[in-house]
């Protein structure tokens, strides 16, 4: 095909393109060529070696290419699937007898519930290979053994049918990882279900036996193989049998069992602290995959990459065949930083007799030089080769910390749960029609909003709140607009500047403390279903003041936080990163604004230190847990609650109880130094009584006070992005004005591992396990964001009011100022 060669399919039932006997597709320049539209686009059948290469498929309602059974290998290199969707098998369909190499290609941006790039029932070699922002499981072993090296699954996303997010076996054949990223998916990257087999029964039509078969684990890791930035209950694989399993280290020995695999700890940089890429080095040994391509390889390799993502830039060109045996030679040295630069990745010195050139992952690419006209030499094809004999690699197996909990019996009213596959109770999975973008089997847009815990908390700020309280929004597909014209989006949503709404406002948010304590009786620390939340007193005069904060943008001045809640992992993405919680401040307009939520994201600490002022507040927490779960083991041991066989013991209750936190550091003139104690404490604060003037002349604030704004431990940027939302669980009010600061809080590994022992194994004082977590996770799937006003706040708008102060006249940063007061990674 010439370059800019089109082939447009209007019909879904037209038949494809059929390739048969020796006959090959071949565009002239890499990406240069494109077929699209509806219905199926290329049919490989039997007779003679094939090469596929340089192809754009776009917008397939069937699968996209077909490899039917048959002796020949057939290669499809340097092409692109994009915009494929299909119920299974979006992209590529292998057909049992077939042979396949798909190398330095990508699959991006494409929707199947199961095989939104390819489902194998051959034989597959799966070589530098992309798989990016695609729903459904990337890849499918369903029948045949399989190869996958030196590839990138990046961003794809889980739905109903399953968590895997990069590689599911289902039959019982064996699968060879080496020098794979798994990075920023949402959900488990490799699963095996393998050890399930069903057998026909004999003379009975269409039934099945279904035995579990006693065999070693499917897949053999040969390392180098990493995860970074990931979410789910098991990072790397999880197996029907042996639970989680870690990945092996790059050097072939079995890594120790990771405690608790979280669903983001593999973030410890924050974005201004970003490490070097990891360096890849690719193995040396030519290719012996059973190929004869008729053309050589181009002189130059398509440059287009994903600038954004850490891809690779360029990738090993060798096979794995001829060095499984080996120890890999690749290490992971760190995780990819926030920066967009690529891992570098040393290309192979042995040039492969597979005519390939480096991959891609972007379906736009730069012209390469033409192809030769003379086809290189074909290799002998070797049983032994295409089936190397090797034993599997021992994994240790690594349990979830953090089982979910099943469903009650009698679910009580509004009980809902973040299974995606619960259409009961769960948020549901994206729906495979794009014309309308809606989540199926979502069981939260059914629940009475009247039955929620969040109905009869919201209600009472009704009066300064425009939607209406007793309807449930979590099934709505369109965007609600408020009385002065703004558009509220279901949250969480992916966050970035879209170019559509310039940042209006003019100064920073400007907090105060208020006069509250974290240990103050008046002040509530709720340990819920979901999230820990921190509600405080409301206002009834003029002292003592709630913490508060003058938001810009026409809000009314000081405005009172009302509550504070923490979930985990973060349900907001920034700029396409995940995080492992979110803070979310919550603020009340009695203007009738309804409500800003001020998000701050929470990332590990580079140096895993703790969060000293965050620390306070767990610490909080913990006494409440501990006096719930002590609450529980009493009526226990007294007779008046018996625990199911699903649930725990009084010794493994016992077990969960926190210790008591170490002595506070001695008095430094700001740590409480001023404060009574809570137990003698009138319900009027000591600041009040002494008229201690320490904030701004307010006789009632102290630095001993606890300041859920602190400027070093909590809020430690003045710009953030903003969008109007929504709460993230039922009944989903679009009452939210977001504002996501652009830099995370830091805490320590031990403060999240304290998170998500606070909220995933609370039991409430009448013995009930109350997570409704789910792949260690109550965060909401990201809603519909396509259109979505969403606009950023830099020093290009506004400066600190602390950097005016001292700099009369100085109201904005200079253009080439920057990069001095913002990541520009």
């Amino acid at each position: 095909l010439c370059t800019g060669s089109h082939i447009k399919k209007t019909n879904p039932n037209e038949s494809p393109i059929i390739l048969d006997r020796r006959i090959s597709l071949v565009c002239e320049s890499n990406g240069g060529c494109e077929i699209e539209g509806e219905g199926r686009h290329i049919e490989v059948r039997r007779g003679g070696q094939k090469l596929i290469q340089g192809i754009v498929f776009k917008g397939a309602t069937t699968t996209s290419l077909v490899v039917r059974g048959g002796a020949d290998p057939t290669s499809i290199c340097q092409c692109t699937f994009t915009g494929n969707q299909r119920k299974r098998q979006a992209s590529i369909a292998t057909a049992k007898g077939s042979i396949t190499r798909v190398k330095n290609s990508a699959c991006v941006g494409n929707f199947a519930t199961r095989g939104s790039c390819i489902v194998n029932s051959g034989y597959l070699e799966v070589i530098n290979f992309t798989a990016e922002q695609n729903e459904g499981v990337p890849i499918v072993n369903a029948g045949g053994n399989m190869v996958v090296e030196g590839s990138t699954f990046q961003s794809n996303t889980r739905n109903r049918r399953s968590s895997v997010t990069a590689i599911q076996n289902i039959r019982d054949f064996m699968i060879r990882l080496k020098n794979n990223m798994f990075i920023n998916n949402r959900g488990t990257a490799i699963y095996n279900d393998s050890v399930t087999v069903a057998k026909k029964t004999k003379g009975t039509r269409g039934s099945t036996d279904v035995a579990d078969i006693d065999g070693p684990l499917r897949f053999i890791d040969l390392g180098g193989n990493s995860i970074f930035g990931s979410s789910g209950g098991c990072l790397a694989i999880r197996d029907k049998v042996l639970g989680c399993l870690d990945f092996v280290t790059s050097d072939g020995l079995e890594s120790s069992p990771s405690p608790s695999p979280s669903p983001s700890e593999s973030h410890t940089l924050s974005p201004s602290k970003a490490s070097a890429p990891p360096t890849v080095a690719s193995s040396t040994t030519p290719s012996s995959f059973p190929m004869s391509a008729p053309f050589s390889s181009p002189s130059s390799s398509p440059a287009a990459a994903h600038s954004s993502l850490p891809t690779r830039a360029s990738f090993p060109t060798s096979a794995p065949f001829s060095s499984l045996s080996s120890s890999p030679s690749a290490t992971h040295s760190s995780p990819p930083s926030r920066a967009s630069a690529s891992p570098t990745v040393a290309s192979s010195t042995t040039p492969s007799s597979f005519p390939m050139a480096a991959p891609f992952s972007s379906p736009s690419f730069p012209p390469s030089a033409a192809h030769s006209s003379s086809p290189s030499a074909a290799p002998v094809l070797e049983e032994s080769a295409l089936f190397p004999t090797q034993a599997p690699t021992t994994l240790a197996p690594t349990p979830d910390q953090f089982p979910p909990n099943p469903v009650p019996l009698n679910p009580r009213p509004g009980y809902f749960n973040y299974d995606p596959t619960d259409e009961n109770y769960g948020p549901g999975f994206r729906s495979s029609n794009k014309d309308k973008y809606s989540f199926e089997n979502n069981g939260w847009a059914t629940i009475n909003a009247k039955d929620t815990d969040e109905y009869k908390y919201w209600r009472e700020f009704d009066k300064y709140l425009e939607p209406n309280l007793e309807r449930n929004y979590c099934g709505d597909t369109d965007v609600w607009t408020d009385s002065r014209g703004f558009s509220h989006f279901q949250s969480p949503i992916h966050v970035r500047a879209t170019g559509n709404k310039k940042c209006l406002e003019f100064h920073e948010i400007r907090d105060r403390a208020g006069d509250w304590r974290m240990d103050d009786v008046e002040v509530k620390k709720e340990i819920h279903s979901n999230k820990i939340r921190v509600v405080y007193p409301r206002r009834t005069g003029e002292e003592p003041d709630p913490p508060n904060a003058d938001i810009p943008s026409g809000w009314q001045k000081q405005m009172d936080v009302i509550h504070i809640d923490i979930k985990i992992p973060a349900e907001h993405t920034l700029n396409g990163t995940e995080f492992p919680g979110e803070y979310q401040v919550y603020i009340i307009s009695t203007a009738g604004r309804g409500a800003v939520a001020v998000s701050i994201l929470m990332d590990l600490h580079p140096d895993d230190e703790d969060n000293p002022t965050f620390g306070i507040a767990l610490n909080e927490f913990k006494k409440e847990f501990n006096k719930d779960i002590t609450a529980c083991i009493e009526k226990m041991r007294g007779g008046g609650r018996k625990l199911t066989d699903s649930q725990v013991s009084i010794e493994n209750l016992e077990k969960l109880i926190f210790p008591p936190p170490p002595p506070p550091p001695p008095p430094s003139g700001s740590i409480f130094t001023d404060l009574v104690n809570t137990e003698t404490d009138l319900g009027v604060h000591p600041d009040c009584l002494t008229g201690n003037i320490a904030d701004g002349g307010d006789p009632c604030t102290s630095p001993g006070f606890w300041d859920p704004w602190h400027p070093r431990d909590i809020l430690r940027t003045d710009w953030f992005y903003g969008y109007d939302g929504s709460t993230t669980e039922p009944p989903c009010y679009p009452i939210a004005t977001f504002r996501i600061m652009d830099t995370p809080m830091l805490i320590s590994r031990s403060q999240l591992t304290d998170l998500k022992k606070l909220i995933f194994f609370h039991f409430s004082p009448e013995c009930e396990a109350t997570s409704v977590h789910f792949d260690q996770s109550v965060a909401r799937p990201i809603q519909q964001s396509v259109g979505a006003k969403i606009h950023r706040c830099t020093c290009l708008n506004f400066l600190s009011d602390k950097e005016r102060n001292e700099n009369p006249g100085r109201e904005t940063c200079e253009v080439e100022e920057f990069c001095n007061y913002h990541e520009c990674s």
